[in-house]
């Protein structure tokens, strides 16, 4: 289910994507003044509030952080099933950013909810996958019991 949650992310991330590019740089706007879709180049890291840093840098950082979230998981084998979905759901948004990265040399956000940075699914993924992994990792066990 790991890689599944995983690749459903990535699939999803990399589609909306695709279809804001259809939209040729126009903005929609769904909630005047508070909520807009349009594409946005973000070059840097972390919502682009690290924009500085070399790609080559980013995309190490990014790498590192993909192994070390895939270490966990693999060597944790019997997780309940909440950290699992959030450890999925990190790995699976900064799959797609990479890939994003990579392709493009930048990420395409979109989604802007004021006063909120300009984000994407695969962001919104990471923040809600790191807020439930930490959640779950303060309460104990990690290990699932056999009612979960």
């Amino acid at each position: 289910m790991f890689f599944l949650v995983a690749a459903c992310v990535v699939t999803l991330d990399i589609t909306t994507k695709a279809a804001v590019h259809q939209l040729h740089g126009d903005i929609i706007t769904l909630v005047p003044g508070w909520f807009m879709i349009g594409s946005y180049m973000n070059r840097g890291l972390l919502f682009g509030l690290v924009p500085l840093a070399p790609a080559v840098v980013q995309n190490s950082l990014v790498s590192v952080g993909l192994v070390l979230v895939l270490i966990y998981r693999l060597r944790c084998r019997e997780l309940k099933r909440s950290l699992d979905m959030g450890l999925a759901a990190m790995l699976g948004g900064g799959i797609a950013n990479l890939w994003d990265r990579m392709a493009d040399g930048w990420v395409t956000d979109f989604i802007h909810v004021k006063p909120l940075p300009v984000t994407n699914i695969a962001d919104w993924a990471i923040v809600l996958g790191l807020a439930i992994t930490v959640w779950q990792s303060s309460k104990e066990p990690h290990i699932a019991s056999h009612s979960d």
